[in-house]
């Protein structure tokens, strides 16, 4: 039976034709109108999206409430493929448009964007709390930048490993990273079970690597680290050069080694020489088990699998890095470590049950290695060019986009993605049937958030100089281009502490955290 119809309904749905009947070239203009005292709008506003794999219903969604309330405003979106483009019209500070939808961290282009400290601040008629107080709040520090707001989520999805459901199923998900790779051994003699793309600039693995080494670490001291901060005896947080070369980078880049070594034979054979999409359309073709990808995933391939897929596709949790339990002194093994995890997941919270009896320190490392994801599309902002004609307006839309409604509307779109907010009404919009969007919304509304801040001083990667990604260093085909995880790990280490830590000191100036080094 064909899976993984749904999406077509998405395209002929109303909302979609909003999108095409919206469409324009961004040089046209009614005068803004705002009364507050009455709550009616009027003019144009003209916003420019970055299509990626979320594609445009969620935002036609937001646009056809906004217009239900609203029907004197004129919202017309113009949609691109082109990142280079979108950036330019950014940077350049283009007029053309009122908002602009990216997804790249724009932190040192303030200049080129208007303030939007009175989004977050807006509360929307009816409602009794700001926009700032329905995020999440990981954005709240993320985004702002010298103490003002320029950027606003426009949307959150989910990276995780996704799986075919007629080799892995439900009962055998993996929950650690051995038997992840357990399950890799089972597989490899009648399918291969991992594939991903090589091509440059795709790098998905570097997503679970850093999320394995912030579980080996834990977040707070893997975020500290970016910024070249560790805990002194005191406990507090002091400058360190040791924090470029934690243990758990290797330890990470150990796992991605076992995963990924060409010669292991756990890969796809092509899959350094794979495009993104072609890796993804053979994946849904069946032939492997297992993809890191985002939650974006079916929407993005729906054009390529009009009939739907074969098989059933689910996306699991990040297993837990099984190294972990060096840092768990009452973990015994694996198999301990597993039943804790299983337990977790379960919702228990006492500290001994089926296969597992642990201390309440190490029931905390794990249950916080075990509840956070990656977010993908981290940086999917809205901005208001700082050059933008209907600036009110357009901070009038964004401000409704966080409203009761505007967030319903984003989420009845279904295609993978929400907004960061810390309530759950609108969670009752994404009831589906879909396995593949079930599974996605489980991780997104069980489990925390997590990226990398956009301001990094110390890099967390290891990955050889010569491949520049995670997959290419493992898995290429040819054994002289490839490098084990302890060289690449080391050759960091001496490239950070060389002639006395001098680039460890150097990136922090260059990053603003010292004017000198001490």
């Amino acid at each position: 039976m064909k899976k993984f119809k749904r999406v077509l309904a998405l395209i002929c749905s109303g909302v979609m034709l909003f999108s095409l009947a919206a469409c324009g070239g961004g040089e046209q203009y009614d005068k803004e109108v705002i009364d507050d005292s009455t709550d009616t709008l009027s003019g144009t506003v003209n916003i420019r999206l970055l299509e990626t794999g979320y594609g445009t219903a969620w935002l036609d969604g937001v646009a056809a409430a906004f217009n239900r309330k609203y029907p004197d405003v004129k919202i017309k979106i113009n949609g691109s493929v082109e990142r280079l483009q979108v950036f330019g019209e950014i940077t350049g500070k283009s007029d053309k448009y009122d908002i602009i939808m990216f997804e790249y961290a724009l932190n040192d282009y303030i200049d080129c964007l208007e303030p939007i400290d009175d989004v977050y601040s807006y509360t929307n008629k009816g409602e009794s709390k700001t926009v700032a107080d329905k995020l999440i709040p990981l954005y709240l520090d993320y985004l702002n930048v010298k103490g003002h707001y320029y950027q606003i989520p426009s949307f959150v999805g989910a990276y995780g490993f996704v799986y075919n459901s007629d080799y892995i199923y439900d009962n055998e998900i993996p929950v650690t990273t051995d038997e992840l790779l357990n399950t890799c051994k089972n597989l490899k003699s009648s399918i291969k079970p991992i594939i991903f793309s090589g091509e440059t600039g795709t790098g998905y693995w570097d997503f679970i690597y850093c999320t394995w080494f912030a579980q080996y670490e834990g977040r707070e001291v893997y975020n500290a680290a970016l910024h070249g901060k560790s805990k002194n005896e005191s406990g507090e947080y002091v400058f360190n050069p040791a924090t470029s070369y934690l243990e758990g980078g290797l330890k990470a880049m150990q796992v991605c080694e076992d995963l990924l070594w060409y010669d292991n034979g756990y890969i796809h054979p092509n899959s350094t020489g794979y495009q993104f999409k072609f890796a993804q359309r053979e994946f849904l073709k069946g032939q492997a088990a297992i993809m890191y990808n985002g939650s974006w995933l079916m929407n993005e391939m729906q054009v390529l699998f009009p009939d739907g897929t074969d098989s059933d596709f689910k996306m699991m949790k990040v297993p837990v890095i099984s190294a972990i339990r060096e840092k768990c002194p009452t973990i015994a093994d694996d198999r301990e470590l597993a039943a804790l995890i299983r337990a977790i997941d379960n919702g228990e919270t006492a500290l001994s049950g089926n296969g597992y009896d642990v201390s309440a320190e190490d029931f905390a490392t794990v249950n916080d290695a075990r509840s956070f994801y990656y977010a993908g599309a981290e940086a999917a902002t809205a901005v208001v060019p700082v050059n933008a004609k209907n600036k009110n307006l357009a901070k009038r839309f964004l401000s409704f986009m966080y409203s009761e409604d505007g967030i319903m509307a984003h989420a009845e779109a279904k295609t993978g993605n929400v907004l960061p907010v810390k309530g759950s009404e609108f969670k009752r919009a994404l009831t589906t049937d879909d396995s593949f969007l079930k599974s996605s919304y489980d991780i997104l509304f069980n489990t925390e958030v997590f990226f990398n801040n956009p301001i990094i001083a110390v890099s967390p990667y290891c990955t050889d100089a010569r491949t520049s990604m995670i997959e290419k260093q493992f898995g290429s085909q040819a054994l002289a281009d490839r490098v084990r995880a302890i060289d690449s790990f080391n050759a960091k280490k001496n490239l950070w502490t060389r002639n006395d830590n001098d680039k460890f000191w150097t990136e922090l100036k260059s990053k603003g955290f010292i004017t000198e080094r001490p």
